[in-house]
């Protein structure tokens, strides 16, 4: 649609200077952008299997939720095993959730409550796996702060790009994937 527009109107448009340091901070920070997405998914993914080895009904109820449920995050890293989660009952747990995530932690944890109930079984070296599953979620926690500390940077510098704000009033380009596209075309006026 871009190319379409400027091929048709090559008269029509202006061309801006774009720094060289403008397009590498762009380029870098949407680098780190990308590996902390990986990163992130990595670590999820990894959560998910070791909640699976302890307890497959409390991954089924909380694994989805895992990325976008800060509360969640904290609950595991701090009573990461059925038996944790237990002892230090309902109230406790979903005050922690409460914490970070106010509106889904009374639902959240009626879920893992049903969820334990199910269990009847504790898990050969549960305690192991407990240590296993509380650093996953401390450090998926710790991935997505990181990439939300980032996003205002890949904000600030998307926008100081001439075609910033431009592909900012385009449907579809946020601040990341404006930053993404302007990385990978640099200057346009490169011959």
């Amino acid at each position: 649609m871009l190319a379409d527009f400027a091929w048709r109107n090559a008269d029509r448009l202006t061309w801006t200077t774009v720094t060289d340091e403008l397009l590498a901070r762009l380029r870098i920070l949407n680098g780190r952008d990308i590996d902390l997405v990986a990163d992130a998914t990595r670590a999820a993914n990894r959560l998910c299997d070791a909640l699976l080895a302890v307890s497959p009904v409390l991954e089924r109820a909380v694994g989805e939720r895992l990325m976008s449920t800060p509360g969640l995050r904290a609950a595991l890293a701090t009573w990461p095993t059925p038996t944790a989660l237990r002892t230090a009952g309902k109230a406790r747990v979903r005050t922690l959730i409460s914490r970070r995530s106010k509106r889904t932690a009374a639902t959240l944890t009626a879920q893992i409550w049903a969820a334990l109930g199910a269990q009847t079984v504790t898990v050969v070296a549960e305690s192991t796996w407990g240590e296993t599953i509380g650093d996953l979620a401390a450090d998926l926690d710790r991935i997505i702060a990181v990439r939300q500390r980032l996003e205002a940077d890949i904000e600030e510098a998307f926008l100081e790009h001439p075609l910033g704000k431009v592909l900012n009033s385009m449907c579809g380009f946020g601040p990341r994937t404006g930053a993404r596209t302007l990385a990978e075309i640099g200057n346009p006026t490169r011959v």
